[in-house]
């Protein structure tokens, strides 16, 4: 029995740090590095009411189905909160792309906005 919880233990906890732990070596800018592709990890009706240029929507939850649409290595995620950064984020490098940068819409300390259409 103790082994079963300490194994259950153990799967919660690196679940948690997946989620919460903050990502390294992926900093927060106000704008994408030129030649990285500008993916959008928001869900469609986020990314539709806010609009980013150049930005390829690509929800979180359907990153694994449309990794082809990706159009390089390099990326810059934009996300909605902390948790779809991160989730994003490490999934992506295990799929081998470079996630150097990010954008947080709801971060209250932004200084970019999404153009208004």
């Amino acid at each position: 029995m103790g082994f079963v919880v300490t194994v259950l233990a153990s799967f919660l906890a690196w679940r948690l740090y997946e989620r919460i732990a903050p990502i390294s070596g992926a900093s927060c800018v106000d704008e994408p590095p030129e030649q990285t592709a500008i993916i959008d990890v928001r869900d469609y009706q986020l990314a539709d009411h806010e609009p980013f240029e150049q930005a390829v929507n690509i929800p979180f939850a359907y990153l694994k189905r449309n990794l082809e649409m990706i159009p390089g290595k390099q990326v810059h995620i934009i996300a909605d909160n902390s948790l779809n950064r991160n989730l994003s984020i490490r999934y992506l490098r295990r799929k081998g792309y470079g996630v150097t940068s990010y954008t947080l819409t709801e971060c209250p300390c932004k200084s970019y906005s999404a153009p208004r259409f």
